[in-house]
């Protein structure tokens, strides 16, 4: 098999001129010098190598769109309709409220249907032998249908590797996000509520069926071992020169 991690590709299509200064700057005012690659060119590109890879799956872990609008969606679920594999696709928090406490990422849900095959909280994509499955922690937080969900992956009896978009907390991981962001923008840390610190606990146990865990958020590449001889892969933003 072959599959291709991305993360972070952060489109802002906005057309509506009265819009742009809530949005901020769009991707087609890009600054390459300073930004990198445009985003819009960086997702093009993306299709076509993906395309010419003959990938089994493109894996999308979060953050495909800058802020959650329509014409951004539009503009990522149209270019990949070109695309000549499956996605596996977990939703980010630029896909959501961007961190607002009570409108959550689960609210904007229905304009992605089309991405994540109307299971954006916890989807199965079964190969036979082993299987994906992606966990949507885009509120950095867990609700108890996915710390059930998580616990039923044993009945299967076959490898899991877990798609996300916010990483979990590892001791590879921790002092260069502390580092470069001045704060734990990860799963387990010693502030987060019970639910997700159990769903951490959960896919770190020795017994557990998951074998590596690919995520984003953190605009920086890292591997780092979350349990003994298994891997967490952060992969940085697309749109890096």
């Amino acid at each position: 098999y072959v599959f291709w991690q991305v993360s972070d590709t952060h489109i802002n299509y906005v057309e509506d001129e009265s819009l742009f200064d809530f949005y901020g700057q769009k991707n087609r005012d890009w600054t390459p010098k300073k930004d990198g690659f445009n985003p819009l060119y960086a997702f093009d590109f993306m299709i076509e190598e993906a395309n010419k890879r003959g990938l089994d799956a493109l894996i999308l872990a979060g953050d495909l769109v800058d802020f959650c609008n329509q014409t951004s969606i539009d503009y990522v679920c149209e270019r990949l309709k070109t695309l000549n594999c499956e996605k596996i696709v977990a939703l980010g928090n630029h896909e959501g409220s961007l961190g607002d406490p009570v409108i959550t990422t689960r609210a904007f849900y229905p304009m992605y249907m089309e991405l994540t095959s109307k299971k954006p909280d916890c989807r199965v994509v079964d190969y036979g032998k082993f299987m994906f499955v992606t966990l949507d922690d885009s509120d950095l937080k867990i609700i108890p249908e996915q710390i059930e969900f998580l616990k039923s992956l044993k009945k299967y009896n076959k490898p899991v590797i877990l798609v996300t978009h916010i990483p979990l907390i590892t001791e590879g991981l921790e002092p260069s996000c502390m580092k470069i962001w001045g704060t734990k923008f990860m799963l387990g840390t010693y502030d987060d509520i019970e639910l997700t610190k159990e769903a951490v606990s959960i896919i770190k146990a020795e017994d557990s069926p998951f074998i590596a865990v690919l995520a984003g958020h953190l605009h920086y590449e890292n591997t780092s071992e979350f349990k003994k001889g298994q891997y967490q892969y952060c992969s940085a933003p697309l749109f890096n020169d």
